[in-house]
């Protein structure tokens, strides 16, 4: 399960249940009226926020999902998973826009670019990836951890990416 809570008095304002595992992300759209879970299960789910109510089920890894985020126009979602795979997806559908691959392992986290048009992604592999979503290739494999990668995030300009590792470094990234 996922919970929706009120920050200020601390009470919990909503479930969203349906998973079958472990709920191991949840990502808020950009405008704030829809809720992403990942799980365990193999599957991401999308809640409306207000009402609870699950929109559309998103099926498509053969493996624990363990990461996800929304696009900066909340109508795609990418996806991470332990079967070394990015998934690109289309909320309106519910379907697979792409499979980026290029991980030799589970995938830890996600992240999009402010405008959209990369993806950044880190695993077991200790590498980071960056995917351009248009021709749906690697453009960039960053080496210098040594561990696994826990996190990644563009800047709010797009220019840099930071990725912290298992390693106890972080890194920053032109």
């Amino acid at each position: 399960t996922a919970r929706l809570w009120d920050a200020a008095s601390g009470r919990g304002l909503r479930v969203y249940e349906g998973h079958d595992d472990y709920v191991s992300a949840v990502a808020l759209s950009p405008d704030g009226r829809r809720v992403l879970t990942a799980s365990w299960d193999q599957d991401l789910r999308l809640w409306d926020k207000a009402s609870g109510r699950l929109l559309g089920v998103l099926a498509g890894h053969t493996a624990n999902v363990s990461c996800a985020a929304f696009g900066p126009d909340g109508r795609f979602v990418v996806s991470g998973a332990w079967d070394a795979g990015v998934r690109a997806w289309d909320l309106e559908s519910f379907s697979t826009v792409c499979l980026l691959e290029g991980h030799e392992n589970n995938v830890s986290t996600v992240a999009l670019s402010p405008d959209g048009r990369q993806v950044a992604s880190g695993g077991v592999d200790a590498l980071v990836r960056v995917f351009d979503l248009k021709s749906r290739r690697a453009v960039r494999s960053l080496a210098g951890h040594e561990a696994e990668i826990t996190s990644v995030v563009f800047t709010p300009d797009g220019r840099y990416l930071v990725s912290a590792s298992r390693d106890k470094t972080v890194r920053l990234w032109d």
